[in-house]
């Protein structure tokens, strides 16, 4: 059923998935050399500023000079041409458009509240993956900016992503059938909240499977010595950041959401899993796939009847992030109903907006 594509769950803990980016209209200058330092980043940003408050006054007026070699305005914007692909740049803006103005219509306002705890939450995961705010700060110095101009060309991302957010869900329907389904997977079972930190032995390119024996001795033994850690009173969730070799929960300190009785889930992890208590460990099991992990239990969710849990699962169904394919068929709905015209004609947009001459018809 085609209402269902976006509800893709195994667990009432959803972890979002990463929306499309509809277009990234901003662009980083990073201008140093001959011992600038700072000033040449502060002139640079100046040139940027410049460029938005009058982008057509002067094509040859210098904006950077680098190594000697000056710069113009000209310049700058052929280059972000260049980069981004003339046609592929207009097609994200005129997406970016589509959106805006369906969002306008709807009623659908961003808060700069709202922008601001998204661009926190993603700095701080920047921050884990990094190792710590220093070595953030210094990966983001290399690029010629500070903490706060990466948030403030973040907000600007976070905005259009938030305004495209809230117009898909704003248009879900969730009828009947998608509660039911929602219901099997959820609140129709008991379920364990759960988290882990894994331990790989799969070889590394430069070794060979013959590595493997000694390679399972180490990950168990690692394993082994973080249950003793955790059991005597060792936080869990940073010793997930720091030593998972899971990447995608690592930052989240081992945080896998809800496991329930489901055949996609390895045998060996639910028999650990459903023995535990809440705030217990596990001891190490092995993944048959080729690691170690050890499981701790946070909570459990007892079974409740499909009527007493209706509005919560509209509400919680209401508030799920959209899927890449849910952001797809949205956005291929805007274009394929939308009147959009080229001038001058210069070929279909992947087949998603027609062609016009000036004063022509369709």
């Amino acid at each position: 059923m085609k209402e269902k594509c976006w509800l893709k769950v195994r667990a009432l803990d959803v972890v979002a998935l990463g929306l499309l980016v509809v277009v990234k209209l901003t662009a980083t200058g990073c201008i140093s050399g001959g011992g600038g330092g700072a000033r040449s980043n502060l002139d640079a940003k100046k040139a940027i500023e410049g460029l938005k408050s009058d982008p057509w006054g002067d094509p040859e007026r210098i904006v950077a000079e680098v190594n000697g070699r000056q710069i113009t305005q000209r310049d700058f914007y052929l280059r972000a041409l260049e980069q981004f692909g003339t046609r592929r740049f207009l097609t994200g803006f005129i997406t970016q458009e589509l959106v805006l103005q369906e969002a306008l219509k709807a009623g659908i306002r961003v808060t700069p509240e709202e922008v601001d705890r998204k661009v926190t939450k993603l700095l701080e995961d920047e921050e884990l993956k990094a190792g710590g705010r220093e070595k953030l700060a210094r990966q983001y110095e290399d690029l010629g900016l500070t903490l706060e101009e990466a948030g403030q060309d973040r907000g600007r991302e976070v905005e259009q992503q938030l305004v495209l957010e809230k117009l898909i869900k704003s248009r879900r329907n969730v009828n009947d059938d998608i509660l039911r389904e929602y219901y099997k997977v959820t609140y129709g079972r008991t379920r364990y909240a759960t988290r882990h930190i894994a331990y790989s032995f799969r070889p590394r390119p430069e070794q060979s499977d013959a590595d493997v024996p000694r390679l399972r001795l180490e990950a168990n033994s690692r394993a082994a010595r973080a249950v003793d850690r955790i059991r005597k009173g060792a936080d869990f969730t940073t010793l997930a950041r720091a030593e998972s070799q899971d990447t995608v929960t690592a930052s989240r300190g081992g945080e896998l959401g809800a496991i329930y009785d489901d055949p996609k889930v390895v045998p060996e992890f639910m028999r650990a899993v459903f023995k535990l208590g809440v705030n217990e460990v596990s001891d190490p099991v092995e993944n048959p796939n080729g690691g170690y992990h050890i499981f701790q239990v946070t909570r459990i969710i007892p079974e409740e009847s499909f009527v007493d849990c209706k509005e919560k699962m509209l509400g919680e169904l209401h508030d799920l992030p959209p899927s890449e394919e849910e952001v797809r068929d949205a956005l291929l709905k805007l274009r394929s109903g939308a009147d959009v015209r080229l001038f001058p004609p210069e070929g279909r947009l992947k087949g998603e907006v027609e062609e016009h001459q000036p004063g022509g018809t369709k």
